[in-house]
């Protein structure tokens, strides 16, 4: 089976679904990010999203019939589990006569309950970890296929007898936009031609329907922002290999930021391979300079001592130097642990007071109530040295500097903060004063991205700290005014605060 993570929604209050998810045959085999919403507003902007849920479990005694209806116009495929109280069943009985296939009714035994949810949950979500066998392709044999390989673009997926098999919500808008119309699972491809006239789109998909994969690229004077768009044409195979449907993937071709993660991770791997033999290299220097060092306590010679420790400050440097590569390409060992993000920020407040010197004034402002996040201390330490010491650097004439910490609860509603919903710690860096323009820009945590100001650093320090916490599910922006600068590092914390 794979290891992706399935993302379940969840509407109302199951409180069953915490037991169920922790349960290890959940955690081994159907690793789950569970997203509770409690109102209908909320579960109305999480089903607008565009997001991909495997499964979505409905509480139906507060909300009827009418969450269901959404629910099948805005992702038809989606499967859907409802649940509700003895005295609400006849809702479930008209919600099964609209299509309903999974629905289940509390009883008086609470665990005989939980398990038959568990056991139903199980069933819907173990088809999302294995692509489905597409001997007869259905619509949800295509949602299946389509979430398998994490389509979030305009999808669709043709039928030999050419009606659309499957569609999803990207794929819906974009024909909307060069159409003017809606289109659904069923309709003829003459409803929603995706190339320039049917005659050219039909050919297509015969080439596509013999076997052959196919890339096209049509401009869409539609779109406000323009531009050329690369539509890719797939045969769906079955086990024998005869081709049963044809699939259709919109994009923009040789989008910036896809190049840009091409190339670190490509520079990753450079650097996990350079990182190795340099490591290696240090080792046999340090150990021969700490020989060296014994010889030449012996001799009393001071003056080659001194040369000695020379040598030993440029060993440190390029330990460092290679700490950074290890922890870029995430290649050094990590030992997480559960710790408190302000004892960290407290340990290293000196060494980075020597870093940034006297012309910028150090300061924090730090929770003690902070939930602790499970992560390895030592990169921790690096992650808040380097924002601190890179941005201080780019502090024009000098300046303030203010570490805050506290915790934030995440939901739906904040449409402005990058994570999932859930509880965070929050790092804020707030640089009073004003910095260099390039700091600023996009690219400035592309790894070797360097300004005149940073000429003495290796240009892997933001880098290095995006590639420490955006693994863990954590998220580094930066946001500035004309004399203030915002760094805050967002990270999932565990338990509740102490």
């Amino acid at each position: 089976m794979g290891t992706q993570l399935l993302k379940v929604l969840i509407l109302g209050e199951v409180p069953e679904v915490g037991d169920i998810f922790s349960r290890a045959s959940f955690k081994e085999d159907l690793p789950a990010s569970p997203i509770h919403v409690k109102s209908h507003d909320e579960f109305e902007a999480a089903i607008e999203r565009d997001e991909v849920y495997n499964l979505i479990i409905i509480d139906i005694t507060p909300y009827g019939l009418e969450v269901l209806e959404q629910v099948r116009n805005s992702r038809p495929a989606c499967p859907i589990v409802m649940i509700s109280n003895p005295d609400q069943a006849h809702i479930l009985l008209e919600a099964k006569r609209k299509g309903l296939e999974a629905y289940l009714v509390r009883g008086p035994d609470h665990n005989l309950f939980t398990d038959l949810l568990a056991e139903e949950v199980h069933t819907q979500l173990v088809r999302f970890m294995e692509p489905p066998k597409m001997e007869n392709p259905s619509a949800d044999e295509m949602y299946r296929y389509a979430q398998y390989h994490n389509v979030l673009e305009p999808f669709f997926v043709v039928a030999r007898k050419r009606y659309l098999l499957y569609i999803n919500k990207a794929g819906r808008n974009l024909v909307e936009t060069i159409h003017g119309h809606r289109t659904s699972i069923g309709d003829p491809v003459e409803r929603w031609v995706l190339e320039e006239s049917l005659e050219a789109f039909q050919k297509t998909l015969d080439r596509a329907f013999a076997g052959h994969d196919a890339v096209h690229e049509r401009y869409f004077p539609e779109f406000e922002e323009g531009g050329l768009w690369e539509q890719h044409y797939q045969p769906v195979t079955d086990p024998t290999g005869r081709v049963v449907a044809v699939s259709i993937c919109v994009h923009r071709p040789a989008r910036p930021e896809m190049q840009r993660a091409r190339t670190v991770q490509r520079l990753a791997e450079m650097a996990a391979w350079v990182s190795h033999d340099h490591n290696n290299l240090l080792n046999v220097l340090m150990a021969n300079a700490d020989l060296l060092a014994i010889r030449l306590t012996e001799l009393g010679d001071e003056e080659a001592m001194n040369q000695l420790k020379i040598i030993e400050q440029a060993i440190e440097r390029s330990t460092l130097a290679t700490s950074q590569l290890q922890a870029f390409s995430r290649t050094s060992v990590v030992e997480p642990e559960p710790i408190n993000l302000n004892e960290v920020i407290d340990e290293v407040l000196v060494p980075i007071g020597k870093l940034i010197g006297p012309k910028v004034e150090l300061s924090t402002d730090l929770d003690p109530t902070l939930p602790k996040i499970n992560v390895d201390r030592r990169h921790w330490e690096t992650v808040v040295t380097n924002l601190v010491r890179n941005g201080a650097a780019e502090l024009v004439d000098g300046g303030e500097v203010l570490l805050r910490t506290c915790s934030v609860r995440v939901t739906l509603g904040h449409r402005n903060v990058p994570v999932e919903p859930g509880t965070y710690v929050l790092m804020e860096i707030i640089f009073n004063g004003r910095v260099m323009a390039d700091w600023l820009r996009d690219r400035s945590f592309d790894p070797f991205f360097t300004t005149q100001r940073m000429e003495n650093r290796s240009g892997l320090e933001l880098a290095t700290a995006k590639n420490i916490v955006e693994p863990g599910g954590g998220r580094i922006t930066i946001e500035h005014t004309e004399e203030q600068t915002f760094v805050r590092v967002y990270y999932p914390a565990i338990g509740d605060p102490e």
